[in-house]
């Protein structure tokens, strides 16, 4: 893309001042190049192509590896959430479970301290009558 353009665009302009940069110190004459002189530059041209190719397959790759990467994180994620989901949904059913068996034995343990109390109630209620009954009939001659 863009960034693609730019390196070639500085890499044209590296070579351009190179050979103004020759022409001036009188090495290069372009007007006057020999054969030998237009091989080289044409070669040259050739090895920035090349060079250009592979820095854009280095990129292609890079960017492959990276949506890779991506997909393989956000499978990774999803599993790992899915396992915390599953974690929390039996976390949660036994402790509904263990809810209503904490009522249930609350409830039958209130059910057994009430018919105690009942019992005793029953079994001690002639004797507590009979001694109500005394201490209201006893004359105290003492006053």
């Amino acid at each position: 893309g863009d960034a693609g353009r730019k390196e070639k665009d500085i890499l044209l302009r590296i070579f351009v001042n190179s050979l103004r940069e020759w022409q001036r110190e009188g090495r290069v004459w372009i007007g006057k190049m020999s054969g030998k002189s237009a091989q080289t530059i044409q070669q040259l041209l050739e090895a920035e192509k090349a060079a250009a190719e592979v820095v854009e397959q280095a990129r292609k790759e890079r960017d492959e590896r990276l949506k890779k990467a991506s997909l393989e994180a956000e499978a990774e994620i999803a599993a790992y959430r899915e396992m915390l989901e599953k974690e929390y949904q039996e976390k949660l059913a036994k402790f509904k479970a263990s809810e209503g068996d904490v009522s249930k034995m609350v409830k039958e343990r209130e059910e057994k301290e009430i018919a105690a109390v009942k019992a005793a109630a029953t079994k001690e209620k002639d004797a507590i009558s009979s001694q109500l009954v005394e201490w209201v009939c006893e004359i105290d001659t003492g006053v």
